[in-house]
């Protein structure tokens, strides 16, 4: 599966529900835990949460960070214990991270476990499902639940329904509210300065912006970049002519939670009256797509 940002979901998961009262040693573990995945010693960060078990008891923070160190150390049966573990103790809400252990389930190829997980992220509003019409999951399109799976994904994308509608600060001052740009098609663009595949795109978008934006084309890039210094940086050696819209709230940006974005570049094309038509498309794709809905 697609790779998933789950480091600061991880430590949040760890330290939530830790109250005043309890020992600050759980908290210190917590952190520690991080510190290490962060570092990528998963081997250490392991003996740290079995020995957080035994200390505070069974919790399901730690078997989702046992899951998380053993899986990235490719352990996968026993990741997939753990995570078994912890949805006795919690259920997953979260629909990146179930996402990532539907990953697991594919590397030991558990077909019906995959496909549980992926069900479990469609309801629980997953909507980036482009990547699962690749080569390399036609195993998981043969099985019986896999349409209403991607229907539902879908839904969650909400292609042919009025695209979600948000105001969001722009850079250079002031800011964008995407139904004011009814009339013209305007593709939202999720991005950041550290994404390679982000920056891959630029010569593509720019071209097709410089030749279609006088034809009512426009675009709205929205980076997921925290600090503007970077941004701006960046900016006077790379030319984007476009509106760009930053927050300095990186992935906790408002318009990225709105949208339920789960990996970047992720783009989000809407026609003239306002409606998602296209997602996730790039480079002639996406250009091709432009030129059909201004065309309408």
């Amino acid at each position: 599966m697609k790779k998933v940002i789950l480091i600061m979901f991880i430590v949040c998961a760890l330290t939530m529900g830790v109250s005043a009262q309890d020992n600050t040693g759980e908290k210190a573990a917590a952190k520690k835990f991080y510190e290490l995945f962060r570092a990528k010693k998963y081997e250490e960060a392991l003996e740290l949460v079995d020995k957080a078990i035994k200390t505070y008891g069974e919790k399901a923070k730690w078997y989702r960070a046992k899951y998380y160190a053993l899986a990235r150390m490719e352990k996968y049966e026993q990741a997939a214990a753990a995570i078994t573990k912890k949805e006795t103790l919690q259920k997953t809400t979260n629909s990146n991270e179930c996402m990532e252990i539907a990953g697991t389930f594919f590397k030991m190829k558990d077909i019906e476990g995959t496909i549980r997980w992926l069900d479990a992220a469609a309801q629980n509003g997953f909507n980036d499902y482009p990547f699962l019409e690749n080569k390399e999951y036609l195993p998981l399109r043969r099985h019986k639940q896999f349409a209403k799976i991607m229907k539902k994904m879908k839904e969650n994308c909400g292609i042919g329904k009025p695209a979600k509608d948000f105001t969001t600060p722009l850079l250079t001052g002031g800011k964008f509210t995407l139904s004011q740009y009814k009339g013209k098609v305007v593709l939202v663009d999720f991005w950041s300065t550290k994404c390679g595949p982000c920056l891959k795109e630029i010569p593509f978008m720019r071209k097709a912006y410089e030749r279609l934006k006088d034809k009512g084309y426009e675009i709205i890039g929205i980076s997921l970049n925290y600090e503007k210094e970077t941004l701006t940086g960046f900016l006077k050696k790379e030319k984007m002519p476009w509106l760009l819209a930053f927050s300095g709230k990186g992935w906790d940006d408002d318009t990225k939670n709105l949208y339920n974005i789960f990996s970047i570049p992720s783009t989000w094309l809407v026609d003239k009256k306002g409606i998602l038509r296209y997602f996730g498309l790039r480079g002639e794709e996406l250009t091709k797509a432009v030129e059909k809905l201004i065309a309408e």
